[in-house]
């Protein structure tokens, strides 16, 4: 009911995002221009199989969206986004690094040092908004493949 309502209130911002930015809290986080080491393997690698482990702690999946079909509760098709990003961590260590339960020099990465605590939105150019809430890493595709 609440995709379908935000579908109707806004159906071009929709775009099947919605949920993820109220899931994630979105809105009070802030955005952060950030250049992904690596990025162009990474991009490379969602090209060829739809899929890239970065540093071991993190899996991109990258999907290619159906048409859906049409919305019962507003009489017709919510606008989605052709390709969705999906993030997710591999690692309970990890996740604990995020929440900021263990030590900051436990990774030396600059986008990892970024993510935790989910303070902020990290936006990678070319690639996605990518945002850590309650254990879970959150994005949106901004790739134009």
């Amino acid at each position: 009911m609440v995709e379908a309502l935000l579908c109707l209130l806004s159906p071009y911002d929709y775009i099947n995002n919605s949920v993820k930015k109220l899931k994630g809290l979105y809105i009070t986080k802030k955005k952060v221009s950030f250049i992904l080491k690596d990025i162009d393997l990474v991009i490379n690698e969602l090209r060829e199989k739809n899929f890239s482990r970065y540093s071991d702690q993190i899996d991109f999946t990258l999907v290619h969206n159906k048409i859906l079909p049409i919305n019962p509760y507003i009489g017709r098709r919510p606008v989605t986004s052709p390709l969705e990003l999906s993030c997710s961590i591999l690692f309970k260590e990890f996740r604990n690094y995020l929440d900021e339960k263990k030590p900051i020099d436990l990774y030396n990465n600059a986008f990892f040092q970024e993510l935790r605590g989910g303070q902020s939105v990290l936006v990678i150019d070319n690639f996605a908004e990518i945002w850590y809430h309650q254990d879970r890493l959150f994005s949106i595709s901004l790739l134009h493949l």
